[in-house]
């Protein structure tokens, strides 16, 4: 029977699993609910377990179907810490579920610095729903950010979701009345009103996920002309500047190669402003799903 290996990108807002045959084509790709590594309750445990069910019937199914049997993962998951309790919880899980011969789990942005850069080579700014700086080489890993929502993810998808949901309240603030232009307009419709009682429904019943799901919506303005919508972006570009200073000044005096990934990245005006703030002609911006460094790093394991 042929081989396989499965790449795992677990995400805050959503996740992506790829199936690659032993010759590195891809087989097959899915998309999930949220994987977190923030499983710190039993309720947490709980909410995962319906991604996770999805993907073992996904991946059980596909390989089926190819007479495939499963050699290997690789799993980068937003929030793991290495060997605690929560990714014992995971490796358990995939490794009882689809009995892989090899599995290995990390960070998430292992397997994204590896789809940018090989060890070493550069660093790294990913902004999606969240934000973070990362290096890594073959004996050490930084970071700058990556805190999460309650203390500080300015710059990603919720920080400038929570920016845009600011200024549209204060505006109505000043009249009591809707307030007008491209971006409120956009936003009324990305909360499915423009009535306080709707909007709070929305916002709070939709939590984090639903407050970044509206950076696109800034974006879209922005390319519009949107004034407002400009100056969120314009801020979100400098906070992820101060991410990736903040890691140059702890490698000094090493100059290194700068790439951006993640959903952000498909913003003009927040790579045009990191390029600015950093002095760069240019940023390198990483299309290629990071699923994909995933199971690349899964074939290392045949």
């Amino acid at each position: 029977m042929k081989e396989a290996v499965l790449g795992l990108d677990g995400g805050a807002s959503s996740s992506r699993w790829l199936l690659l045959d032993s010759q590195g084509q891809e087989v097959f790709t899915g998309r999930l609910g949220a994987i977190t590594g923030h499983l710190f309750d039993e309720a947490a445990r709980e909410d995962v377990l319906g991604p996770l069910e999805t993907l073992v019937t996904g991946v059980r199914t596909v390989l089926e179907q190819h007479h495939l049997k499963l050699t290997s993962i690789v799993a980068g998951i937003t929030g793991l810490s290495e060997g605690d309790e929560s990714a014992q919880f995971l490796e358990n899980y995939l490794r009882n579920s689809l009995n892989p011969e090899k599995i290995g789990l990390y960070h998430d942005m292992v397997i994204a610095y590896r789809n940018a850069f090989k060890p070493g080579e550069g660093i790294l700014i990913y902004a999606g729903t969240g934000a973070i700086a990362f290096y890594m080489d073959e004996e050490k890993s930084l970071r700058a950010g990556g805190y999460g929502y309650l203390i500080d993810d300015e710059g990603a998808g919720f920080g400038i979701g929570r920016a845009a949901l600011q200024w549209l309240m204060r505006a109505h603030d000043e009249t009591g009345e809707r307030v007008g232009g491209v971006l409120a307009g956009l936003l009324y419709g990305g909360v499915g009103s423009s009535h306080w009682p709707q909007i709070r429904e929305a916002v709070y019943g939709g939590g984090r996920s639903k407050v970044a799901s509206l950076a696109p919506l800034v974006n879209q303005a922005a390319q519009q002309g949107d004034k407002a919508a400009q100056h969120i972006l314009h801020k979100a570009g400098q906070e992820l500047t101060r991410l990736v200073k903040a890691l140059q000044k702890r490698l000094h005096p090493q100059t290194l190669p700068i790439a951006f990934a993640g959903g952000i990245s498909l913003f003009p005006e927040v790579v045009q402003t990191l390029a600015e703030s950093l002095g760069r002609e240019e940023i390198k911006c990483i299309i290629r799903e990071p699923v994909w460094a995933a199971a690349e790093m899964a074939l290392d394991f045949i």
